[in-house]
């Protein structure tokens, strides 16, 4: 993220927690420390901070808080792509298919005899 974007994040916290001691040097170091994480991620975390946190969270918890969020959504990438895969790979068979192994699976049991239809 650009360092103004980071400085809105900064501006954001210090709005919802407005009893914080805070700095010019705080707001810098927290500048600082948040640059190189992905701005829609840690705008995302520094909202879910703020909905539940008393206190205003730490440089550590914010990261955390992107880790958890990361971690989410590559599972959820992860997810999606075992399910398109699966779709596929599943065979996709015609009635007439169905019923030709529905047959054979019956000839396969003991005394398994079928009638032709038809």
């Amino acid at each position: 993220m650009k360092p103004s974007e980071a400085a809105e994040l900064v501006m954001m916290l210090l709005g919802a927690y407005p009893n914080a001691k805070s700095t010019a040097a705080t707001g810098h170091v927290f500048e600082s420390m948040l640059t190189d994480l992905d701005v829609r991620t840690a705008r995302e975390a520094v909202k879910r901070l703020i909905a539940t946190s008393k206190f205003m969270p730490s440089i550590a918890e914010i990261r955390e808080e992107c880790a958890a969020i990361d971690r989410a959504k590559a599972a959820a990438a992860a997810r999606e792509r075992s399910r398109r895969l699966f779709q596929r790979r599943r065979p996709r068979l015609t009635d007439s298919q169905l019923g030709t192994l529905g047959e054979r699976a019956l000839r396969l049991l003991p005394g398994g005899k079928v009638k032709k239809s038809g």
